[in-house]
């Protein structure tokens, strides 16, 4: 006779069955379980499920789309197109432009003749 789960993380995971991984209800994100060491799993629900551990909105299995409205938190990473933004162009007459241009050409040269 199997022992009942005593965690609350397996109300949004399910244990993969034959393998050491654990299924998030959530997301569908597979995670490594091995011998009931939840510590792991548990932190994934609490910082990408926030609102699903506090009991602020019920689990859900199905897919949901976010309203515009929906406030996102900070991202600590800016997105590609952010940073591409910012960046400005080497000025022309830089030494280290020079060196990069030198060595971009060098790699494209060579790559070209297959070496």
């Amino acid at each position: 006779m199997s022992r009942k789960r005593a965690s609350e993380i397996w109300n949004y995971m399910e244990v993969d069955v034959g393998c050491d991984t654990a299924m998030c209800l959530i997301c569908k994100s597979h995670f490594k379980y091995s011998k009931g060491s939840t510590s792991n799993l548990l932190k994934h629900v609490k910082t990408k499920h926030q609102l699903e551990f506090e009991g602020k909105k019920e689990p859900s299995t199905s897919c949901e789309t976010v309203s515009v409205e929906t406030p996102v938190r900070a991202m600590s990473q800016p997105t590609l197109a952010s940073a591409l933004d910012r960046n400005k162009p080497y000025p022309r007459d830089w030494a280290r432009k020079r060196e990069l241009d030198q060595l971009d050409l060098r790699f494209t040269a060579n790559f070209c003749r297959g070496k």
